[in-house]
């Protein structure tokens, strides 16, 4: 060419990316797909497990609750309605006072019985998001106030 224009010259160039020595690039890169994989599934049962611990802090608390009605509330509501009542017929209480305490010991049943329906909503959910979730828990029969 001699260092005169070629006109009627065409040039092309091809590049190939040849994949020589890619085994320990892939490998790295598997890996720390592998550990943030490993990673998620940690997060996710420790976020699992707070959980767990949580509604079983709940549920406790509200057995708890049910139980505390149920062993010192009615019953000292009812000993006061006896105790009232005593004093009615002996002439040193009023009648008003037997009407009180007979409501407030109704008032506490009641309390009662929505916190029973209330556990076995929450037991309901419970189940219907954990497929079946057993858990001794009261139901309104076994807990349903003696009188």
């Amino acid at each position: 060419m001699r260092g005169e224009p070629a006109s009627d010259l065409v040039s092309a160039y091809l590049t190939l990316d040849i994949p020589l020595f890619t085994g320990n690039r892939q490998d790295k890169s598997l890996s720390a797909a592998q550990y943030q994989v490993g990673a998620s599934q940690y997060q996710k049962d420790a976020l699992l497990a707070q959980m767990n611990a949580q509604v079983n802090a709940l549920v406790n608390d509200r057995v708890n609750l049910i139980e505390r009605y149920q062993e010192r509330l009615i019953p000292q509501a009812s000993a006061r309605i006896e105790a009232i009542e005593r004093g009615y017929q002996n002439n040193t209480a009023q009648f008003s006072d037997v009407l009180t305490a007979t409501t407030d010991d109704i008032a506490l049943r009641i309390e009662l019985e929505r916190l029973v329906t209330d556990l076995n909503i929450t037991n309901s959910k419970l189940a219907a998001l954990l497929g079946g979730y057993q858990h001794s828990l009261p139901n309104s029969a076994a807990h349903a106030p003696q009188q």
